[in-house]
């Protein structure tokens, strides 16, 4: 019998977060007002929230050695969760997002170096065939490499684990393994990328995305809520107030 857990293969960034009066144009140096050092990454926040929602979680990422993976792993001891399966490798550097926010219009910009993220291999996922075996859940987003990606989609499915596919940062990998995935989650923006020609009906890019092999659609509307098509019907989900 399958232990009841979540697998998730993806990844950790360290944000840098500067805060500055007004965000620099062009050639111009502005002196910022703090800075902080944060644990992020996709993968990260995925397991972060599945931990927290008292999931039995199994997180497999890739970080460097240099001291910026630290922020992560003091948040995991903090919460407990297990780092068991989270890849130190000397020769890459940690995933980082340098990100400024304007004091005034809370407006930002952010640049994303990946780092280890892009650096798992087929192989390191293929030495943790056994963790996702006995999941109940493959859960993964895309920013990691597109052979680790795969490769993992591959063993969810030889296993029988159900695979949620969270396809952002968008990337055309998600042909690679669409007909494989039980439940994908875009938002408008990726949907229309997966499934273009369908302008802003929901009901059609769904249908489109389901034609392409994947049994459940579930996409993201921001406040408006989500809405749903798949196994169990057509219905949307009102956001949280």
């Amino acid at each position: 019998m399958k232990q009841a857990k979540i697998t998730i293969i993806g990844s950790y960034n360290t944000d840098i977060t500067v805060n500055v009066p007004h965000l620099p144009q062009n050639g111009e140096t502005v002196i910022g007002t703090s800075m902080k050092f944060n644990p992020g990454g996709k993968g990260s926040n995925q397991a972060v929230a599945a931990h927290r929602a008292g999931a039995d979680v199994v997180f497999i990422a890739k970080v460097g050695c240099e001291g910026m993976e630290q922020t992560g792993f003091d948040l995991y001891k903090k919460i407990g969760m297990p780092t068991d399966n989270i890849i130190r490798d000397a020769s890459v550097s940690t995933g980082i997002a340098t990100i400024e926010v304007d004091a005034v219009t809370a407006e930002n910009r952010i640049v994303v170096i990946p780092g280890a993220n892009m650096k798992i291999t087929a192989e390191d996922v293929r030495k943790r065939e056994d963790l996702i075996a006995r999941s109940y859940i493959l859960l993964l987003q895309l920013e990691t490499s597109r052979e680790a990606i795969i490769e993992a989609v591959r063993i969810a499915k030889t296993h029988g684990v159900k695979v949620v596919l969270n396809p952002a940062p968008f990337s055309d990998v998600v042909f690679d393994v669409i007909k494989d995935v039980d439940i994908i989650t875009p938002n408008e923006t990726e949907a229309a990328l997966i499934a273009p020609g369908c302008g802003g009906d929901l009901s059609r890019l769904a249908s489109d995305i389901i034609a392409m092999g994947c049994d459940n659609v579930i996409i993201t509307v921001g406040s408006q809520g989500s809405y749903y098509k798949g196994k169990f019907g057509e219905f949307t989900v009102p956001a949280k107030k």
